[in-house]
């Protein structure tokens, strides 16, 4: 049996991380903050910060995470131009204590190429407590 000598080893797990960064696609995704669970779906992109475009193709699904805190009756809207995106489903996602703040998911599907927003519209039973607004550019596939 043929041993193998560490500097080998080292050698072929520089080469394999050389190679995976010159894979296309295999960029890692952003690090959630701490204060937001993981989304729900996989594989689609997901954005928290209302300061970067969100840059989709037509026919892709992308997912937008904001903190919610559910057990105060706060919940988000969102509003948005329905010939340009679907909303596709949003989830509350909470691990227990069931009264620890909560990540709301939202599910889109880009539907026309253009720039556009959705506005979220954090609510609590006396009113509006917040605003946000993602800038949205869809490219043709």
């Amino acid at each position: 049996m043929k041993t193998v000598s560490g500097k080998s080893v080292m050698k072929i797990a520089l080469l394999l991380l050389f190679l995976a960064a010159l894979l296309p696609g295999c960029e890692s995704a952003p690090t959630l903050p701490d204060n937001l669970f993981p989304p729900p779906w996989s594989n689609v992109n997901y954005y928290f910060d209302a300061n970067e475009t969100i840059i989709a193709k037509v026919g892709e699904e992308f997912t937008i995470g904001l903190d919610t805190s559910p057990r105060l009756g706060n919940h988000w809207e969102a509003t948005h131009d329905e010939k340009m995106i679907s909303l596709v489903d949003s989830q509350l996602v909470a691990y227990p204590p069931a009264f620890h703040p909560a990540t709301t998911w939202f599910l889109f599907k880009a539907l026309q190429e253009g720039e556009t927003q959705i506005t979220f519209t954090y609510k609590h039973l006396e009113g509006i407590i917040e605003q946000q607004v993602f800038n949205l550019e869809i490219e043709e596939d």
